[in-house]
């Protein structure tokens, strides 16, 4: 399993404070990106960041798995520190209606801009806690769009309702439309993008396209199966490619 993390960073003007966002994507490695190596895929937007800005080739994660890796770079910590490493279960990750989350004492990056002056928000999976007191408002956040737990839980056979798509902890939709929503939390981050340009932001976009258990549009699906390229992988890297293309379109202004 692996993990991609993007960062984007630009100042407005000189004297503003940068703005960040992160691109975090479950289960996507760097080398299924052509700007790494990979001869197998699309990924023509990803590469155009990597062309126009910076391309990192040393950098790690604490831990292979989401909760664990998300909780590091939220906290700075190792996840043993947190009490994020493994679900109370001992799975590698939280499960649904997980007694476990990050602690809301716990002191995030978030927290520590948005007390710069930072508008924060999150899109994506959260995968840090279900329980009111773990969810991401209680870290600094603002959950604009997306989902509390994993995709592949709901075909273990524990019963769990299907996955719902929340905004700002209301449910909005359930079970969610997998195939659009890579589509949705881009639209949803431009929003935000373009609602905080005269204010320094900080954005986290969790990305699961590539995670199993993940369904994908037909259009891209399509593409893969003409070309005889079935993997999960190689329809995510795509997917994720052509969100990117869009998140660019949308920060060209700001850059």
């Amino acid at each position: 399993m692996y993990r991609l993390l993007l960062v984007l960073l630009w100042v407005g003007q000189l004297s503003a404070a940068p703005n960040f966002m992160l691109i975090f994507c479950d289960d996507l490695g760097y080398g299924d990106l052509v700007c790494y190596g990979t001869e197998r895929h699309r990924t023509p937007a990803i590469d155009r960041i990597a062309k126009e800005g910076m391309r990192f080739t040393y950098f790690y994660l604490s831990n292979p798995v989401c909760t664990p890796s998300r909780s590091s770079l939220m906290t700075g910590c190792y996840a043993q520190r947190v009490g994020m490493h493994e679900d109370y279960t001992e799975h590698w990750v939280l499960i649904p209606r997980s007694r476990r989350g990050l602690h809301p004492e716990e002191i995030t990056m978030a927290e520590a801009l948005k007390a710069r002056g930072y508008a924060t928000a999150c899109i994506g999976k959260w995968h840090l806690g279900d329980q009111p007191q773990h969810l991401p408002r209680g870290t600094g956040l603002i959950a604009i769009m997306g989902f509390l737990t994993p995709t592949m839980c709901r075909a273990c056979g524990r019963g769990d309702l299907p996955l719902p798509v929340l905004d700002q902890e209301r449910v909005i939709e359930a079970p969610a439309d997998q195939t659009i929503l890579t589509q949705r939390y881009t639209e949803e981050a431009v929003k935000f993008i373009e609602a905080n340009r005269d204010q320094s932001f900080f954005l986290i976009g969790a990305l699961m396209r590539g995670e199993a258990g993940a369904k994908t549009p037909y259009e891209v699906f399509y593409y893969y199966r003409q070309h005889q390229l079935q993997a999960v992988r190689s329809v995510g890297a795509m997917e994720v490619s052509l969100a990117f293309g869009a998140h660019v379109s949308g920060l060209g202004s700001l850059w």
